[in-house]
C-alpha cells in the first residue's frame, strides 16, 4: 500500500482517554484528538453517551483556560432536534437539563459541569457529545473546584500523563480576563 502525505493525519481511533477508560459509562468514546495524537492538533473529544452515567464516572466542576465548545446532539434523523434524552449541565451555578440538540460556548475560565447524562431515550440512538478547545493538549489547564457542594462527584485524574490539573481555589485570578 502506498503511504500518502497526510495518512498520519487521519486517524481511525485515537489512545484511550484515562479520565473515561473503555467500558466506564454507557456508550463509547469515540476518539480524543490533541497534540499528543497529532503534532499541533486542538483537542476535540467525541462520546456516543447510550445511557444514564453511574455517580463514580461523573466529574467534578472545572474550567479551562481557553474558551471550550460543547455540544450535545440527537441521533434521530428524523427529529434532529430531539436530544433524544436528557443531561443535566453546569455553569457556575446555573443548572440546565438539555433535552434539544444545542451547543455551548463556555468561555475561559468559567466553571461548568457535571455533565451528567440523565437519560437515552432509545440506546440505539445515542446522544452524540463534542468538546472541543481550541489549544493542543500541552497548554491547556483544566482548573477543578473543591467546593464542599461537589463533593460527591469524581476528583479529577491529577497524574494523567501530560494533562495540566490544577485547583480553582489556587487560581490567581489577576492572570485572566473577567469571563462574562
Amino acid at each position: 500500500m502506498t503511504t500518502r502525505k497526510w495518512d498520519s493525519n487521519i486517524l481511525y481511533e485515537t489512545p484511550p482517554n484515562p479520565f473515561h477508560p473503555p467500558g466506564s459509562f454507557p456508550g463509547t468514546e469515540m476518539f480524543v484528538l490533541d497534540g499528543n495524537a497529532i503534532p499541533g492538533a486542538i483537542r476535540v473529544m467525541v462520546a456516543w453517551l447510550a445511557g444514564p452515567w453511574k455517580l463514580e464516572d461523573i466529574f467534578k466542576p472545572h474550567a479551562h483556560n481557553h474558551s471550550e465548545t460543547l455540544m450535545f446532539l440527537g441521533s434521530d434523523p428524523d427529529d434532529p432536534r430531539n436530544l433524544g434524552g436528557e443531561v443535566e449541565f453546569w455553569m457556575e451555578d446555573d443548572q440546565y437539563l438539555l433535552t434539544k440538540s444545542c451547543i455551548i460556548h463556555v468561555p475561559a475560565m468559567v466553571q461548568h459541569a457535571p455533565m451528567i447524562p440523565k437519560r437515552v431515550d432509545d440506546p440505539k440512538k445515542p446522544i452524540l457529545f463534542t468538546g472541543i478547545v481550541p489549544t493542543t493538549k500541552a497548554d491547556d489547564v483544566m482548573y477543578y473546584s473543591r467546593d464542599p457542594k461537589w463533593s460527591k462527584y469524581r476528583d479529577p485524574i491529577m497524574d494523567w500523563e501530560g494533562a495540566n490539573v490544577k485547583w480553582l481555589d489556587e487560581v490567581d485570578w489577576s492572570q485572566f480576563p473577567k469571563s462574562q
